[in-house]
């Protein structure tokens, strides 16, 4: 049996996009710590939070895992030792 879980989908903007690591028990988390990425990203290279068709953008997918498997990230990333903007 499987479930369903989530990954981000990040893009720089320019010359590279991948796949983040983590995978994440619920959407909310996923799109908090994108955001939070992108928008430290942006804030860092552009001196904005606005993304437009140069700056990092993300994109939150759903992605099946067996039922026995943990997320390696469930809460927001602060399990992990991120801290993408996060308290």
């Amino acid at each position: 049996m499987s479930r369903v879980a989530y990954r981000i989908n990040w893009d720089n903007g320019a010359s590279a996009c991948g796949t983040f690591p983590w995978t994440f028990d619920d959407r909310p988390a996923a799109e908090a710590l994108g955001k939070s990425w992108a928008d430290e990203s942006n804030q860092r290279d552009f001196g904005t939070t606005e993304p437009d068709e140069d700056c990092y953008t993300f994109d939150v997918i759903e992605v099946e895992i067996p039922d026995d498997e943990d997320c390696e990230i469930d809460d927001g990333g602060r399990k992990a030792g991120l801290n993408m903007g996060q308290p």
